[in-house]
């Protein structure tokens, strides 16, 4: 199950794969075409690459999250058979026969198990996807790299002296590149707007914010700003959040009065085209980062260079 949980995570991420997006009921009819699963085992697979963070579901749709596409790169390298659909497909076929009587289990076992552990033998020698993918910022407790490392609310960085320093951070992505966040305690220069005490950068469970540094004699405490003023005019600023899930999105810091919210990460840059206020980065499946004008009636599509800030 959990073998073609990633299967179908696989399948998800797909480049070669035409948009839309698979959602639940369209990935049952690819794995079905394939011959991946059965009847049976179809809705388990679409709730094990959710629960394990593979894919998420945006706006009904399924979309595969860093942690699945760096397991499915991990996977292709170093077991490819694993992600080998004819193999698989064929795979099921000899449980089917297996079930009818007409063939022995020793021997379609004995058939996929050795290889299967020569390969990850091989994996572990080589230590892939172990370190994480290596990032240029070196950890402020020890001064060793640090590496990206995925958790239950996304990605992170941790430092590769663990366990003997046990340093974490938060980071984003801008345009393939990693920009690390304030370590946790760092001032961040602005006044706490219940007692104005400097407010400190904290990490919770849904993502980064600022707190007052006289908790918890104050509980005062607001969600960074982008420096990016709400499209709806309302005098709030667009803020980053996390959702349950992990899933980073963007509201507006008035939230509960002001109820936008936006997937995408806006810059602060007005469109060239239509003269709107922001652009948005959206990662596009056949050119890369990108950013675009959020008005679809726009258009507006530049290539995000690598590094980009």
């Amino acid at each position: 199950g959990q073998r073609l949980g990633l299967l179908a995570a696989a399948a998800v991420r797909d480049v070669t794969a035409p948009p839309p997006r698979f959602t639940e009921a369209s990935l049952v009819q690819a794995l079905e075409a394939r011959g991946l699963g059965r009847p049976s085992t179809f809705a388990a697979i679409v709730d094990t690459v959710q629960a394990r963070g593979y894919v998420e579901r945006v706006e009904r749709r399924l979309s595969p999250t860093a942690l699945g596409l760096r397991v499915a790169e991990v996977l292709a390298e170093a077991l490819p058979r694993a992600l080998d659909v004819p193999f698989t497909a064929g795979l099921e076929a000899e449980l089917d026969r297996i079930e009818e009587g007409t063939a022995g289990w020793q021997a379609v076992v004995a058939g996929f198990h050795g290889p299967l552990q020569a390969a990850l033998a091989r994996a572990g020698a080589g230590g892939a996807g172990g370190e994480g993918q290596a990032a240029a910022i070196a950890c402020e407790r020890c001064g060793k790299p640090m590496a990206v490392r995925f958790g239950k609310a996304g990605e992170f960085l941790a430092c590769t002296g663990y366990p003997a320093c046990r340093a974490t951070r938060d980071f984003r992505r801008e345009g393939g590149a990693i920009v690390p966040e304030p370590v946790d305690g760092a001032d961040a220069g602005q006044p706490c707007p219940k007692c104005a005490a400097p407010l400190v950068a904290r990490r919770g469970r849904f993502g980064r914010f600022l707190a007052c540094s006289r908790f918890p004699a104050c509980d005062g405490k607001v969600a960074p700003s982008l420096g990016v003023a709400c499209p709806r005019g309302c005098g709030g600023e667009v803020t980053e959040r996390r959702s349950k899930r992990g899933k980073s999105f963007f509201g507006c810091s008035t939230w509960p009065a002001c109820d936008f919210v936006s997937w995408e990460r806006p810059r602060n840059e007005p469109c060239p085209d239509c003269g709107g206020a922001w652009l948005v980065e959206v990662v596009s499946r056949r050119t890369g980062p990108v950013l675009a004008c959020p008005d679809k009636g726009c258009g507006y599509r530049r290539p995000l260079a690598a590094g980009a800030g």
